[in-house]
């Protein structure tokens, strides 16, 4: 019998289309039971975020075929000894994607399950076993990977500790040599007690398929990680776990101008322009500088490009520069400034003049009319 995944989740067909054909590493989340759900694809346990493969099925020597962290088909095959004992385990502390991927599971003995993987990506990768319960009953749980001479790694905890934890809730086996299919046994850790084993995921150290490891691709700065996933950006962009919409290489989560290929920050063109330089080095880019040839100026002001702003002299809301009649009120000229025009405090000037002569006059008068009548 053949047995299938269930409840495998994809993403969007476009994403699909742009993973087919890529030699990346695959790397593969898998739930074992699908009694407690599977988890949502934005969780990623202590690998990757993706597509889970909810794995289940009741007779012995069963098949199954592994969609990768996009949803896509992969050329992945998952044989195992067994399908049989999966279980359903209520654990209080745990819930949401914890719950969904760590409730449930194959129970095993000493007489443990033996799974082979195959046809995957030549390259080094990163296997991560859960292998939690704290109920009793259940005892510890021991992972051998069948592949460089792995060393056991065993997964027991009496109580949740409140996240997931190396040594408690999952192992970690990488094997750095290059493989295209490995082997692996799960085991309980005492012959009267079970070990239980909830999930597994593969996720390829490789993931660019360029031959160097991806953590040494980050730290040397062959490839970037610009949302510190460990993971480099173009395989979050090819598995669809990121994107980058203007294909510049920066994810868009980091990039400053995401629709612009050519700009990762706005710089002093804005996104879409290109730095234009500045001519006449006054600190301003020539897009954005009114007065490009102008090293004293970033706008035309009232004296224009190339002519320094001459000040109003007069006072008369006119710049120099521009006034018809500069350095006196042009309000006190005629046209073209050939004769003034008083001004108020002129025409009161003229007026205390007149009343002093008229006075003047008219106290001259009297003192001859008293002269005369005195005689």
């Amino acid at each position: 019998m053949v047995c299938t995944f269930k409840y495998c989740r994809t993403v969007p067909a476009l994403l699909v289309a742009g993973w087919a054909g890529v030699a990346f590493g695959q790397s593969i989340n898998i739930d074992i039971g699908e009694g407690a759900g599977v988890p949502s694809d934005t969780y990623a346990a202590a690998g990757l975020p993706g597509a889970w493969n909810g794995l289940s099925g009741d007779d012995v020597e069963c098949e199954y075929f592994p969609v990768g962290l996009n949803g896509a088909p992969t050329n992945v095959t998952l044989l195992t000894t067994s399908c049989v004992y999966i279980g359903l385990y209520d654990h209080p502390e745990t819930d949401e994607d914890d719950e969904r991927l760590l409730d449930d599971g194959e129970t095993r003995t000493t007489a443990g399950l033996s799974l082979h993987f195959s046809g995957l990506v030549p390259g080094p990768y990163r296997v991560i076993t859960y292998a939690y319960n704290a109920l009793p009953g259940f005892d510890a749980t021991a992972v051998l990977i069948l592949a460089a001479d792995l060393p056991i790694h065993v997964s027991r905890c009496d109580s949740w500790p409140g996240h997931l934890e190396e040594g408690a809730t999952h192992t970690i086996h990488d094997i750095t040599s290059p493989v295209n299919e490995f082997s692996m046994h799960v085991y309980g850790g005492a012959p009267s007690y079970q070990g239980v084993f909830n999930g597994i995921q593969i996720i390829s150290l490789d993931c660019n398929g360029n031959g160097v490891l991806d953590e040494q691709d980050i730290s040397s700065g062959l490839s970037l990680d610009c949302n510190e996933n460990g993971y480099p950006d173009e395989c979050d962009v090819d598995l669809g776990m990121a994107s980058d919409s203007d294909g510049d290489g920066t994810l868009d989560m980091c990039d400053g101008c995401p629709d612009d290929p050519l700009k990762v920050e706005p710089g002093g063109c804005g996104c879409g322009n290109p730095e234009t330089g500045d001519s006449d080095g006054d600190g301003v880019q020539d897009c954005v500088d009114q007065c490009p040839q102008d090293p004293n100026k970033v706008e035309p002001g009232d004296c224009g490009c190339g002519t320094p702003e001459t000040g109003d002299s007069d006072g008369d809301g006119l710049q120099d520069c521009v006034d018809q009649c500069p350095g006196v009120d042009d309000a006190v000229f005629a046209p073209g400034c050939q004769g003034a025009i008083p001004t108020v405090s002129e025409w009161g000037l003229v007026v205390m003049t007149l009343l002093l002569l008229t006075a003047w006059k008219l106290a001259f008068r009297r003192a001859k009319v008293i002269r005369a009548t005195s005689e």
